[in-house]
């Protein structure tokens, strides 16, 4: 993952994350999803995107980040 991602996600985040991973499946079948973020809050909570590529799965994330304003302030639209 590059470090532009990273940055990108931690600049979303309203807590203190621990662990950023992503996980890519290159043996998927076409119609699967193959990419996975997570990412791990020190108090443990978890965030979860997937897709089929990485921007996908990046994508899933902030949608499924939406209401979670705890964790989450709104993510700023990518150039």
């Amino acid at each position: 993952m590059s470090s532009e991602m990273v940055l990108y996600i931690l600049s979303a985040a309203r807590k203190p994350v621990s662990t950023i991973s992503l996980t890519y499946d290159c043996e998927a079948r076409v119609n699967e999803l193959c990419a996975m973020i997570e990412v791990f809050f020190q108090d443990g909570h978890e965030a979860i995107g997937a897709g089929h590529t990485i921007f996908g799965a990046l994508r899933n994330l902030m949608v499924n980040t939406r209401a979670d304003a705890a964790y989450w302030q709104k993510w700023t639209e990518l150039d």
